[in-house]
């Protein structure tokens, strides 16, 4: 739900970050380098059906991470109870998307 908490920090948070960062996150939430032309809007699944950025409630605790469903651009939040924790676990989740790569 837009109006849910976790998702007006997550919103905040992201308005918060700087570019690179912002480009980090997206590179963790979709496993690939910059956003599609046309942006948010645009995006499609390997079929070319549109298929939106989503934001899901994750059934972990607090102390786990947000987790990226690349192939569904989703992103599960656990149950945070501050904005500060949100931020501190979502910018610690996009440090470990090194790796996912292909050499």
């Amino acid at each position: 739900h837009e109006n849910h908490r976790l998702v007006k920090w997550f919103w905040e948070v992201v308005s918060e970050m700087n570019v690179q960062e912002q480009e980090d996150l997206w590179t963790y939430v979709s496993g690939s380098k910059g956003v599609p032309p046309g942006g948010f809007s645009a995006l499609t699944n390997a079929v070319g059906e549109s298929q939106p950025f989503t934001l899901a409630k994750s059934v972990t605790t607090a102390e786990h991470l947000p987790v990226a469903h690349t192939c569904g651009f989703q992103l599960e939040l656990p149950p945070y109870t501050s904005k500060a924790e949100l931020s501190e676990r979502l910018k610690r989740a996009i440090g470990y998307r090194e790796g996912f790569g292909f050499a």
